[in-house]
């Protein structure tokens, strides 16, 4: 009886917390990442990490650039959107993007100094999202280990 008790203490001690981690923030949640910060704040509401609006297209650009009136997206041409890459660390993730856009007429244009260094990143609403995918892939970790 008191075997199986130990059994599963010892499974319980040699949980490892960065693996768990690593493993939690997987490929699909590394996608969500994504998703939510390039389709949902900015393509869809034109937000940044904080929930700051990034403006409104200019009656130039809707006109002249052919843009659709209303919020601004930054997906022109849709290299800054697929250039974003989640990097796992020991306990925490970056999201990463390249913010330099080439312009024909202004030539190469860093969109962070239009734009703010917030323009990478999770709003709070969107973190809380990112937080529980990370908990059930945390728990499914444990529970494979455990078997239970």
């Amino acid at each position: 009886m008191f075997e199986n008790v130990t059994t599963l203490l010892d499974k319980a001690i040699a949980l490892n917390e960065t693996i768990a981690w690593k493993l939690s923030i997987d490929n699909g949640v590394q996608k969500r990442i994504v998703e939510l910060n390039t389709i949902d704040q900015m393509y869809n509401k034109g937000i940044d990490a904080l929930g700051d609006s990034l403006g409104d297209y200019s009656q130039i650009s809707v006109e002249v650039y052919g843009k659709r009136a209303g919020h601004i997206q930054l997906k022109d041409g849709g290299e800054f959107y697929d250039s974003f890459v989640v990097l796992v660390l020991d306990d925490s993730f970056i999201i990463r993007a390249n913010t330099i856009k080439n312009d024909s007429i202004k030539g190469d244009v860093d969109l962070t100094t239009r734009f703010g260094d917030d323009i990478i990143g999770l709003t709070e609403e969107n973190r809380d999202i990112i937080t529980e995918l990370i908990m059930k892939n945390i728990v499914k970790y444990v529970k494979q280990q455990l078997n239970v």
